[in-house]
Order: structure tokens, then sequence, then C-alpha cells
């Protein structure tokens, strides 16, 4: 007969008892099943985080060109701005504030899930909210321009607003302005 602790008083009880015959707690059973589950689970959390962490296509990089690329090897920085800014404005409009405007890729490659983010400041230069929404191209391919519009609740206090680029889950995107 194999002996185990109790939890609860700390005596020692047999594996087969249901309960502590010092203190009557319940003893809790592991069996094969629960175990096989909890492996099974595991698996799948780590396949889940290891979908997340490469994307569909299994490459870190966001973009097909370089899908090749080693993981190990960080891909180059690319030179000069990726989007240029060709205009944008915003209004207020029905409780809502509207940005909207046209960026070109001015890269040679695709640029995938680019978020345009707006965001909006009192007269006096003091933070109230970003808003964003993913351009309507996606991807925007090189040489290709794509209008955005990113809508959010309108605040009386919003006097100016800033536009800027980022791909969706993070990462920088350079961009300039048209002169």
């Amino acid at each position: 007969m194999s002996l185990t602790t109790c939890k609860e008083c700390g005596a020692q009880i047999s594996t087969k008892a249901d309960a502590c015959p010092h203190c009557g707690a319940k003893r809790k059973k592991v069996t094969v099943i629960g175990c096989l589950g909890i492996i099974v689970l595991t698996f799948i959390v780590i396949g889940v985080i290891g979908t997340c962490a490469t994307g569909p296509s299994g490459s870190t990089s966001n973009s097909p060109a370089s899908a090749q690329v080693s993981t190990s090897t960080p891909a180059p920085a690319p030179d000069g701005p990726q989007l240029l800014l060709l205009d944008w404005n915003w209004h207020e409009e029905s409780g809502f504030a509207i940005a909207e405007g046209q960026v070109k890729n001015v890269s040679s490659e695709n640029l995938e899930s680019v978020e345009a983010v707006v965001t909006y400041y009192t007269a006096d230069k003091k933070f109230i909210t970003t808003d964003s929404a993913i351009i309507e191209f996606n991807p925007i391919l090189p040489g290709q321009t794509s209008a955005f519009k990113v809508m959010g609740t309108a605040n009386p206090a919003m006097s100016s607003a800033n536009v800027d680029f980022k791909k969706l889950m993070g990462g920088t995107i350079s961009w300039k302005k048209k002169e």
C-alpha cells in the first residue's frame, strides 16, 4: 500500500483513500484522462502562440519578398520612407471625428496591414485621444495609392490632429508628407 500526505492536515494516508481518515478532507484523484487533457491543452496553447508569433505563412516577416529570409537574421531596414502622405484632413460630423486622406507606397515592397493612426489635441496641444483604422488596400502594392478613413467619437475640445502610420501589430512605417 502506497502512502501520500493529506493536503489539509499533513497526515499520512493511503493513496486509495477517497478522504483523509484524520480530518475528513476529500482527496482529489488525478486520472489518466485528466492528465491527457492537460497535455493536449498545453500543445494547443503552444500551437496557437507559435501561429500568432510567426503569422499564417510561417514567416516572421510581413513581406512575401522576404519570406525566405532566416528568422534569425533581421530584415534590413528600408532606405528612405515607405509611404508618401499625399493629402489628409479631419472634421467633425454627427458626433464623430473623421480623418480622411491618401497615401502612396513609395517602397519596392508590398506593405501589409498598414494602419492610419490619428491623434487629437486641445487648442493648447494637450492629448485627447487616438483613433486608428487599416487603410483601404491591404496589401498596398509598390507605387499604389490607397485611401484611408479613421472615425472616432468627437470631443468638443478637439482643436488639432496629427496622422501617423504603423503596422497593425506594432512595427513602424517610415513616411513623409508630399511637398
